[in-house]
């Protein structure tokens, strides 16, 4: 990970956003997911109530 105070306004241009977007949408998927399960567990629980 680069550190964000280390890069200059040009060096930015030097990296490619998209790639920055894709490895914070990565590394978020799994919490997601995670949060999606717990989300459906008490739905379900709730139903049953």
């Amino acid at each position: 990970m680069h550190d964000l105070v280390e890069i200059s306004p040009k060096d930015i241009n030097k990296y490619d956003k998209t790639e920055v977007i894709e490895t914070g949408v990565l590394e978020w998927i799994p919490l997601l997911r995670q949060y999606v399960k717990v989300i459906r567990y008490y739905v379900h629980q709730t139903l049953r109530e």
